[in-house]
C-alpha cells in the first residue's frame, strides 16, 4: 500500500469527485477476502444511486477486479462463470481470485443478505455495467 494513499483524494475532490480508499494488501487472497464484503456492498449502494465507479489499484488486475467480481456475484447474483465472462470481456487482463470470493460470500450474506435478482440482466447490460466500473486500459 502507498505511503500517502490519501494524497490523491485532494486531486479527486478538486474535480468534484468522491474518493473512497479501501486499503487491501496486494497479491493476497486474505486481503481480498477481507475487502470483498464491504467493497461489494459499497459498489452496490453507489450504483443503485446512479453513481459511476472507477475502481483501480496499482496494476488494475487484482484488487480492483476482485471488488468488481464481488459486486457482480454477491450483489447482482451472477454465477462465477458468468461473472468471469463479463469481467474478462471488459478487462481481458484480470486475475480471478475464486478462493477469496468463496471465503467472502458467507460474510457478505451475513451482513447484507443474499442477492435476490430474479430478473437477470442481459449480457449487454452486464457488460455495460462492468465497463462502467472497470477501468478500460
Amino acid at each position: 500500500m502507498e505511503e500517502d494513499a490519501l494524497a490523491v483524494s485532494r486531486e479527486y475532490e478538486s474535480r468534484g469527485m468522491e474518493y473512497i480508499w479501501m486499503p487491501t494488501f496486494d497479491m493476497s487472497t486474505d486481503g481480498r477476502a477481507q475487502m470483498l464484503p464491504q467493497g461489494s456492498h459499497i459498489f452496490a449502494s453507489l450504483v443503485q444511486r446512479g453513481h459511476v465507479i472507477y475502481s483501480h489499484c496499482n496494476a488494475g488486475v487484482g484488487r480492483s477486479v476482485a471488488a468488481v467480481c464481488g459486486y457482480l456475484t454477491f450483489a447482482l447474483g451472477l454465477s462465477p462463470r458468468r461473472m468471469q465472462h463479463v469481467v474478462a470481456m471488459a478487462r481481458p487482463v484480470s486475475f480471478f481470485d475464486f478462493e477469496a470470493l468463496d471465503r467472502a460470500r458467507p460474510h457478505y450474506e451475513a451482513m447484507f443478505g443474499r442477492a435476490c435478482r430474479g430478473d437477470q440482466p442481459s449480457e449487454a447490460a452486464l457488460l455495460a455495467e462492468a465497463n462502467a466500473i472497470i477501468e478500460m486500459a
